[in-house]
């Protein structure tokens, strides 16, 4: 998975996605989180990417999101990563 990506609608590394082999799609899960820990987006589909968005639509700023995954691997462990994600780029206005 990336360590950024920049939501500006430009056609180029606007989503977040977790793509792999060896993952069993069934116990995909991908949750991901502002600093005050409010839940911005939820998956278990892992060919849906995160387009930095809010639940209701607003695009976030550009800063750092952590991340949840959990899932299965093909040997049917589960795994659990916590990490985070950096917006670099954003459709939001800033400054003046």
């Amino acid at each position: 998975y990336p360590n950024s990506f920049s939501p500006n609608a430009d056609g180029k590394n606007d989503k977040f996605y977790v793509l792999s082999e060896g993952v069993q799609l069934a116990d995909f899960n991908l949750e991901i989180y502002n600093r005050q820990g409010e839940q911005l987006f939820r998956t278990t589909r892992q060919s849906q990417g995160w387009d930095g968005r809010k639940p209701y639509g607003e695009l976030v700023p550009i800063g750092t999101y952590y991340f949840i995954l959990r899932y299965r691997d093909d040997e049917n462990i589960e795994k659990v990563i916590h990490d985070e994600v950096n917006i670099v780029v954003t459709g939001v206005k800033t400054g003046l």
